[in-house]
């Protein structure tokens, strides 16, 4: 779990709307593209 502020929220909304995904998807994404820190 996680806490955004509404603006926060908003904007990824926005954001995921305006590249046809969910939320979660552009979460998900995000997350694929860190680094691994293995090693």
């Amino acid at each position: 779990n996680f806490l955004l502020t509404n603006a926060e929220f908003e904007k990824l909304k926005q954001y995921a709307d305006g590249k046809e995904l969910t939320m979660s998807e552009v979460i998900r994404d995000w997350i694929k593209a860190i680094p691994d820190t293995k090693g």
